[in-house]
């Protein structure tokens, strides 16, 4: 890292023409700025080409999985839980050279287009920088690390998993505005090619598919009930509110997946300044009441309902840091449906959660125990907005309030201790779900 020396320390105790003093600065500032940049440039992911992102995830350079997020933090090392060998499906079922052209359609924007354009578009899919942030990418996270996992094994016949890394998130959102391509084939082509491998292999017939591991996570579903990745044991979307046949009668497995979050930066010893905080966007939609009632009372519960002062850091649309980070709590209120990445926002920027509805437990996996890093405050739309409501979430607030600082930090430790499986750009989360699926199956038990 470059740091700053006294000028008088450089160049002053040399024969250099002071008038030629700032020009001279000016120049190194330059230089180095471009040399900084470049710098990022070859460790974002954002922008950075297939071939760099395929090195750094085969396990060719020691770049950290932290510099992904641009965090300051060390980097510390955790025991991987998964101990059997698994495969990572290749060649067309692998989607990381894909290319993306973004395109509408005139009066029809948002409609799959049952005619896909030919064009592979001018760049790359993995050069758009919503892979890093987006709350869905948790598909392209997997596929990074099952590349450089341990137990990844590059010969089948010794597999007790198999991974199959189509980015079926990617797809579903792509295919709203843009193509989604690889070798020619685009949107619900690629999903066709993949089902003709899966039904041709081997290892696929073997337990027809329910040792083969997808990410699906997306709300809109893609897959057909006849389409080969249908019968796969997969991490999908909040849990078992969309459990289907198959995951009832055990024919496959699913785990919830839990959002990609963003943490703010710093998140680590910021001083937390405020009690409460819920940074939130608004929308027309019953769900989205409890976030608009959240902020209404809170920004008046000082005056006359509560006896406990309390202060809030930002509560509504807005930025999310350095708010969240400066809050002891953030509340997780729903959106369209119960789940939010905003937990895992939450979550990140070590801040305590406080759920507003007992199901939202209930779509999360349940290796990690979140109520003892929570709190709760039931909240609903369906109830009136009357003054019997509004005080009963006065008496949960001052309930949360009065909680003692050892029983906070004790949330804030179980926060920290569980940190590495909640962020999936660091490769546990990823191995977490990998060792779950092994236990569950039932297929084999792990050496």
């Amino acid at each position: 890292m470059l740091t700053a020396v006294p000028v008088k320390q450089t160049f002053l105790n040399y024969s250099f023409p002071r008038h030629l003093l700032p020009f001279t600065l000016l120049v190194g500032l330059v230089f180095w700025c471009i040399l900084e940049f470049s710098t990022i440039q070859l460790v974002s992911f954002s922008k950075a080409n297939t071939s760099e992102i395929n090195q750094y995830w085969t396990g060719n350079t020691s770049r950290r999985e932290d510099e992904i997020n641009e965090e300051s933090q060390e980097e510390k090392s955790y025991e991987l839980q998964l101990k059997v060998p698994f495969y990572c499906y290749e060649n067309g079922l692998d989607w990381t050279n894909a290319t993306s052209s973004i395109w509408r359609l005139e009066n029809r924007v948002g409609k799959w287009d049952p005619n896909p354009q030919r064009t592979e578009g001018n760049h790359t899919f993995v050069r758009e920088s919503f892979l890093a942030h987006w709350k869905h990418s948790d598909d392209w996270w997997f596929l990074m690390h099952a590349k450089r996992h341990p137990m990844r094994t590059r010969d089948p016949t010794k597999a007790k998993l198999f991974f199959v890394p189509t980015l079926l998130n990617a797809l579903a959102t792509k295919m709203k505005r843009s193509n989604l391509c690889l070798d020619g084939r685009c949107n619900l082509e690629l999903l066709e090619h993949v089902h003709q491998i899966l039904t041709e292999s081997p290892y696929y017939q073997r337990h027809h598919g329910r040792d083969h591991i997808v990410v699906d996570s997306h709300w809109k579903r893609l897959l057909e009930p006849h389409h080969a990745l249908f019968n796969c044991s997969f991490v999908g979307f909040e849990g078992s509110r969309f459990e289907d046949e198959l995951v009832k009668n055990g024919a496959r497995i699913q785990f919830p997946a839990t959002y990609v979050g963003q943490a703010c930066s710093p998140w680590e010893n910021v001083h937390k300044t405020d009690d409460f905080a819920l940074i939130t966007s608004w929308s027309r939609g019953k769900s989205f009441i409890v976030r608009q009632r959240i902020c209404n009372w809170l920004n008046n519960g000082n005056n006359t309902n509560i006896k406990t002062h309390y202060s809030v850091s930002g509560c509504g649309p807005g930025p999310q840091c350095p708010a969240l980070a400066q809050a002891k709590y953030g509340f997780h209120a729903p959106g369209d449906t119960l789940g939010a990445n905003r937990l895992m926002d939450t979550l990140l920027s070590d801040t305590v959660p406080i759920f507003t509805n007992a199901m939202q437990y209930d779509i999360l996996p349940d290796f990690i125990p979140w109520r003892n890093m929570s709190h709760l405050v039931p909240m609903t739309w369906k109830v009136p907005d009357d003054t019997i409501t509004r005080q009963r979430f006065y008496n949960d607030i001052e309930r949360i309030l009065n909680e003692s600082d050892s029983e906070y930090q004790q949330k804030r430790q179980i926060i920290a201790d569980y940190r590495h499986l909640l962020d999936v750009r660091q490769p546990y989360q990823f191995d977490m779900y990998m060792h779950n699926f092994a236990l569950k199956l039932g297929n084999f038990e792990e050496q």
